[in-house]
């Protein structure tokens, strides 16, 4: 849930049912470290000796493992059915940093088969190239719906400084849907910054939210790091140091307000075509700020609107919808839903019969047919020809 700079700062769970950390100093855990590729723990370079002996190496080696890629990664495992959160670690980006041509994977949680489209459910993060390093996306995927990843609209902040040579403090929350009308929150936060998230402010309209996964709604697994799409031009190196992670297999008490909005209220429906309507409401009030509204369609999500109006195309002429929403706050809370609108859309026109017609050959005809659609409007349609 996110802070949006308000006093409680970066969100963390106050009684955690488990937590690990990691200096890297001493044996590897190997109940929590699993699977890896190319990486090591090892001994840090004496110019870079500002933290602990030793960090766990990511090491991204051109041509390896293919001439067009590179890939390092080291995956965990949380031994309970987690569906709050908190992980937070060093994480040093070398002076040589030079941005991938393509996406890198940064961060990546799911439970069930690994990918969005297998998992019962899947939260991760990749940085994208942009001018002067990369910047994060949110990339969702729920009951193997691949959401797609969402960006913010260009005014967030980069993850990674090209040519950066520093050490960062990485924080990242995630709360899961406590039950299928409620909403998940994914926030990523660098050096007490809130970078992007699935609330963030300046996430365009229409992102896509943690909704409730009826697969299994936990994580369980994870990896830090990971495959770089077009690989880097020379060896890179990062280090992680410092690692801890907290979990809780419900949702519990942690340092996040919890007033819900006040349910969306004066819901009107227009019908503009016979495949567009478009829905406008008041808007919602809460003690923190009202950050958007989800829009179910048939009982289902459909889009979420940060305004107070959204314009719904591409319906079937003649079919029947309805229409309900929620208003969600900057911390996550969700209001009570509003009252449901449904519409039937406007069918084709209406045609009089022409009947049958006899004329002789190479006479002119000329036809006329009334007509009216399902609003009463007058239609009229004429042809003629010999």
């Amino acid at each position: 849930m996110i802070s949006l700079g308000t006093a409680v700062g970066q969100p963390s769970i106050t009684n955690p049912e488990w937590t690990f950390s990691d200096d890297f100093e001493s044996a590897i855990a190997d109940a929590f470290w699993k699977d890896k590729a190319y990486v090591v723990r090892s001994a840090q370079p004496a110019a870079e000796a500002n933290h602990n002996s030793k960090v766990l190496l990511f090491k991204f080696t051109p041509g390896i493992p293919d001439s067009g890629n590179g890939w390092s990664e080291q995956r965990f495992r949380i031994p309970i059915e987690a569906r709050q959160l908190e992980i937070s670690y060093d994480l040093y980006v070398p002076a040589n940093y030079v941005h991938a041509p393509r996406n890198q994977k940064a961060i990546v949680m799911w439970s069930g088969a690994y990918g969005k489209t297998n998992a019962n459910i899947g939260v991760s993060s990749e940085q994208w190239p942009t001018e002067g390093g990369a910047r994060p996306s949110v990339y969702l995927g729920v009951d193997g719906r691949n959401m797609g990843h969402d960006m913010l609209d260009g005014r967030g902040g980069l993850m990674w400084v090209d040519g950066q040579g520093s050490w960062q403090h990485m924080h990242v929350y995630l709360e899961l849907a406590r039950e299928p009308e409620d909403i998940g929150v994914f926030e990523i936060y660098r050096d007490g910054v809130f970078l992007t998230g699935t609330m963030h402010p300046y996430m365009p309209t229409g992102n896509d939210q943690i909704l409730y996964a009826t697969r299994g709604n936990f994580i369980d697994q994870g990896y830090l790091m990971g495959w770089a799409n077009g690989g880097y031009l020379q060896y890179t190196e990062f280090y992680i140091d410092n690692f801890v992670i907290k979990a809780s297999s419900t949702v519990g008490a942690s340092n996040l307000e919890t007033q819900v909005p006040t349910s969306s209220s004066g819901l009107q429906l227009r019908v503009t075509s016979r495949t567009t309507i478009e829905l406008s409401w008041v808007e919602s009030t809460d003690n923190v700020g009202v950050i958007g509204y989800m829009v179910y369609r048939n009982g289902a999500y459909h889009h979420t609107s940060q305004g107070s109006r959204l314009r719904d195309t591409g319906l079937v002429a003649g079919s029947s919808y309805t229409y309900q929403l929620v208003a969600y706050d900057a911390a996550g809370n969700v209001s009570g839903a509003s009252e449901e609108l449904s519409v039937t859309m406007p069918g084709p026109p209406a045609l009089a019969p022409v009947g049958n017609h006899s004329v002789q050959a190479r006479q002119s005809l000329e036809i006329t047919v009334q007509a009216s659609d399902p609003n009463g409007d007058q239609l009229q349609y004429s042809a003629t020809g010999e």
